[in-house]
């Protein structure tokens, strides 16, 4: 699997849209055939899907913030982390990515068992 570049797909689209549109019926009918299937024709738009540029996705880099302890006043406590990101709150460990946003926690690629707090 890859992530491609949806923005550059639709433009592509767009313009063989524009180029079909303008070629008129004989073009439109060309991509069916008589008993109303697509034929093979259609390989063209395979050939955009996988010809489409790829990104690289980027994932916010965050930390996380101490918070000290909390408790229900029934004897359980617990450490917090707040995310600094999206403020998102984690009760017990650090994790090497935030479990609401995505941002990725850790700290020169080390986990956060060997980061310092």
């Amino acid at each position: 699997m890859r992530a491609i570049d949806a923005d550059a797909l639709i433009s592509d689209c767009q313009l063989a849209q524009k180029q079909a549109d303008r070629h008129g019926r004989e073009f439109a009918n060309a991509f069916y055939s008589g008993g109303g299937e697509v034929s093979t024709e259609w390989w063209c738009v395979e050939d955009m899907i996988e010809n489409a540029p790829t990104i690289e996705p980027q994932r916010k880099k965050g930390k996380w913030i101490d918070r000290g302890w909390s408790g229900d006043g029934r004897g359980n406590s617990w450490h917090e982390w707040e995310c600094s990101e999206c403020k998102h709150i984690t009760k017990g460990a650090k994790w090497d990515f935030c479990p609401n946003c995505g941002a990725d926690m850790r700290k020169d690629g080390a986990t956060n068992a060997d980061v310092e707090s």
